[in-house]
């Protein structure tokens, strides 16, 4: 993500009145490897109102997945 989205996320989390969404997950790479495919992050209207963890995803972090080539 260059740069991410004021939208884009990998946690996002309410610990009493403090709420903290962020970036803090990557996949770094280099060399001749091309990414060709990244998973989506879901949408703010998508996440139950506890944010993460919830029932639909369980970890306080979303799963970040690529796909790459080697040139």
């Amino acid at each position: 993500i260059d740069p991410p989205a004021d939208s884009f996320f990998t946690t996002w989390k309410i610990r009493g009145p403090t709420t903290s969404r962020r970036v803090i997950d990557y996949i770094f790479y280099a060399g001749k490897l091309r990414c060709t495919a990244t998973l989506q992050m879901p949408k703010e209207k998508d996440l139950e109102g506890t944010k993460l963890p919830g029932l639909q995803n369980p970890s306080d972090h979303m799963m970040i997945a690529a796909k790459f080539e080697i040139e």
